[in-house]
């Protein structure tokens, strides 16, 4: 079985739903959640995150087909970098 590795980084406007709709995401893409870390600037209302994901699914054209919903719907700045295991 082969794995891909990628990191997910995320900044966009703050608001509730977040880190539960790109969790619900990944996991029904079957996407493995290796880290994550998130928080929030109240000064400037900015939500950032950033996940360390593993897939034997998704190429990167196809997370990014699929992500592009999502970052749509909460107007998401994001990148998917592949990562060394």
């Amino acid at each position: 079985m082969s794995f891909q590795f990628y990191v997910l980084t995320i900044s966009c406007p703050d608001r509730i739903g977040i880190v539960s709709r790109v969790s619900t995401f990944l996991a029904s893409n079957e996407c493995m959640i290796k880290e994550a870390n998130h928080h929030a600037d109240g000064l400037l209302s900015k939500f950032f995150m950033r996940i360390e994901i593993s897939s034997i699914n998704m190429s990167p054209q196809e997370f990014e087909d699929e992500f592009s919903d999502i970052a749509g719907e909460f107007d998401m700045e994001w990148t998917l970098s592949s990562l060394k295991p």
